[in-house]
Parts: C-alpha cells; sequence; structure tokens
C-alpha cells in the first residue's frame, strides 16, 4: 500500500535548471528523529534499514505510464513513486502549476511528470516560511 507521506505539494512549471541546492531556509539535514529516538533517513526508512545510506542517490523501477479512471486509487512500489499509472482527466490530471497548501493525490501530479513538469513535495510540520516559497 502506498504511503502518502508528504502533505505539502508545489507543482513547478517547465525548468530549464533546477535549484542545485537547498533553500537558504533551515530545513534540517535530512534527519527527522522520531518518538522512539530513532531517525528516518532521505530515503523514508527508520536508521536505514535498507542499508541505504542518508543522502545517497537510489535508483527506482519506471513503473509504467498508464492511465486509470480517475479516483481509482494505485499502489506504487516507490515512496514517492516517480512513474506508474496515473488519472488524466482535464482539470483534474495533469495538475496546474503552482502551491497546493492541501495533498494532491500522487495520481493526479504523476501525469505532470510524464509532461516533464518538475514536482517538489515538501512538508512544513506547519505553514511554510514566506522565504521558502519564495526560494522555490
Amino acid at each position: 500500500m502506498s504511503q502518502r507521506r508528504f502533505p505539502w505539494l508545489m507543482v513547478l512549471g517547465l525548468l530549464a535548471l533546477a535549484p542545485a541546492g537547498c533553500p537558504s531556509a533551515d530545513v534540517g539535514d535530512g534527519q527527522d528523529t522520531t518518538d522512539d529516538g530513532a531517525t528516518d533517513d532521505d530515503n523514508g526508512d527508520s536508521n536505514g534499514g535498507d542499508g541505504v545510506e542518508p543522502g545517497v542517490d537510489i535508483m527506482v523501477a519506471n513503473e509504467g505510464a498508464a492511465h486509470v479512471p480517475v479516483g481509482e486509487q494505485v499502489t506504487y512500489q516507490a515512496n514517492p513513486p516517480a512513474s506508474g499509472s496515473h488519472w488524466s482527466q482535464g482539470g483534474v490530471a495533469p495538475v496546474a502549476p503552482g502551491f497546493y497548501e492541501t495533498a494532491v493525490e500522487e495520481e493526479q501530479w504523476l501525469h505532470n511528470l510524464e509532461h516533464g513538469y518538475v514536482v517538489v513535495l515538501y512538508d512544513c510540520r506547519g505553514p511554510c516560511h514566506a522565504e521558502l516559497l519564495d526560494d522555490l
């Protein structure tokens, strides 16, 4: 089952150059401390359970790009997914470029990836600072 961990979604239009580094706002070191004191690394698991070091790039399988009916929930192999079955309906998917303060379904924004958009998922754990949004 897919874990929808990213309540904040920013969909940016087609970019010639993507930002190379983190924004200047204090966004941490990529590790979050859980209630039990363990850390979640950049790859979403606790204490590197899959043997992948925090901050190391990993390749995920191409899950295709089939269109499924709007409302159908898809289970993805990767979290967050980089490909896979998704919705395709005008006004629903792809999602209009912009910042979203509520969760947008993965099945929606995956259609944006199919069209070459860059999707940035970010959880500010509260209101995002205006400076961070300006940087993005």
